[in-house]
């Protein structure tokens, strides 16, 4: 393709989306791939906005604490306001739109490898369902939860600058953010039973790391070990879509990012899908749609 939703790891996204500056090298420290926590008011300055949509390597989250922030989420719009946070996955395609010169809060971006070579290497893996990119983790914070976070977040960018042996402390504190927010997104999903949700959030994975080969429902129980019985039933308890609508409902995002976002043509889009017949692609989307992927890119 000739353009397609850029993958950029945090240093990248630094050169490519934040001002040339040496005082930022106060503000984002250390080894940037791996982890940095920055307030928002302190990097705004620096930021050009609004970005183009990109994926990154890294996995984060967005802490508003006053003001707003508006941000594309895949083709969705969202607007973070006070005491909201929001979960940024890898691999998740994302933009910010803008700021508003009053907002408060922090950036935060962890990769999966920060965790590695210690104690709390496998930490990370009892979160994937705070991490997967088709979840939407949003939560509006209040109470004791709200003053947790904050504080915890608050001691994080404390160690952060004082020195890079605070690492390890840094992790821990990171793991306790995830462990705090888990129960209450879990909360919001107790419809689903703990086998089936488990399963729901592999599928889901398994959906986007498979998606550009056009997967059929088999190719994606077969990947997960189930049967696709089992699979259409968890997937249909559990979210109201089949396998079949949950592999278009991905394919038809993956269409919209591109062709709102890219230069390439909708055979080139077509063809990245594991679409071999453009014209079939174009009567899909339409199907979905209601519009064909050429209107869609004008409108």
């Amino acid at each position: 393709m000739k353009a397609d939703i850029p993958i950029f790891s945090p240093p990248q996204v630094r050169k490519k989306f934040l001002k040339d500056d040496k005082a930022l090298d106060n503000k984002l420290r250390g080894d940037i791939s791996l982890f940095s926590i920055s307030r928002i008011e302190e990097i705004h300055p620096y930021l050009s906005l609004p970005n183009k949509p990109f994926r990154n390597t890294a996995h984060g989250f967005i802490l508003v604490l006053s003001g707003a922030v508006q941000m594309n989420i895949d083709v969705m719009s969202q607007t973070l306001k006070q005491n909201m946070l929001t979960f940024t996955p890898a691999g998740q395609a994302n933009s910010i739109e803008a700021i508003s010169p009053e907002t408060t809060g922090f950036f935060v971006t962890f990769h999966e490898h920060f965790f590695d070579n210690s104690q709390l290497a496998s930490g990370l893996k009892n979160f994937s369902d705070l991490l997967n990119p088709d979840n939407f983790p949003l939560f509006q914070l209040a109470g004791g939860l709200y003053e947790s976070i904050l504080s915890i977040c608050k001691r994080m960018i404390y160690l952060y600058h004082e020195s890079e042996s605070n690492l390890f402390l840094i992790k821990h504190y990171l793991l306790t953010v995830l462990s705090e927010l888990k129960p209450v997104f879990q909360e919001k999903r107790r419809a689903a039973t703990e086998s089936s949700s488990r399963l729901v959030t592999e599928f889901k994975n398994a959906l986007l790391e498979n998606i550009k080969s056009n997967p059929k429902p088999a190719d994606l129980a077969e990947i997960l070990n189930v049967s696709i019985n089992h699979l259409n039933k968890v997937l249909k308890s559990a979210t109201q879509l089949s396998t079949s609508e949950w592999i278009a409902k991905r394919q038809i995002i993956e269409a919209q990012i591109s062709l709102k976002h890219s230069n390439s043509s909708v055979a080139e889009i077509a063809h990245h899908l594991g679409f071999d017949d453009p014209s079939y692609f174009s009567k899909f989307f339409r199907r979905h749609t209601k519009v064909t992927p050429s209107q869609y890119r004008r409108e």
